[in-house]
């Protein structure tokens, strides 16, 4: 709950939009990287306390607390005047680390593709953008 006060409080930005990166001569994707939102936060919890802070949001049944091995990331962050949220794989998590990072897509690219499935990235990049995730194109 804290987590989407924080993206609710983040200073507004721009959003960059998928026809933002039409304009991209090919060139330009060698160097180009993202500048993400800054209410954009990334929590990677060993527990369901999501589905048990939705179940208490909604007066809904409750459910046990269950611990996990392997932490589950989510994203949270600000669309509009709108706080939001959702999980996403480790992948995709350690892509938008490496981006606020300052590497570049390709790079990042190339990393995923030893990673995971190197079509999934697009995927990701279309989600981010279609979510407002995007702030900048920022060229590394």
């Amino acid at each position: 709950e804290w987590a989407l006060g924080l993206a609710f409080d983040a200073p507004n930005h721009g959003v960059i939009g998928a026809a933002d990166l039409a304009n991209c001569v090919p060139s330009a994707w060698e160097t180009l990287g993202f500048g993400f939102s800054p209410s954009l936060q990334q929590i990677n919890f060993h527990s369901n306390c999501v589905a048990i802070w939705l179940a208490l949001s909604e007066n809904a049944e409750v459910p046990d607390v269950v611990y996990q091995d392997i932490a589950q990331s989510w994203l949270i962050w600000r669309k509009s005047e709108q706080s939001h949220f959702r999980s996403c794989s480790m992948e995709e998590a350690s892509a938008i680390e490496a981006l606020c990072a300052g590497k570049s897509f390709a790079a990042v690219c190339a990393e995923q593709a030893e990673m995971s499935n190197p079509n999934q990235i697009a995927g990701w990049l279309q989600g981010w953008l279609a979510e407002a995730m995007v702030a900048s194109l920022d060229y590394v």
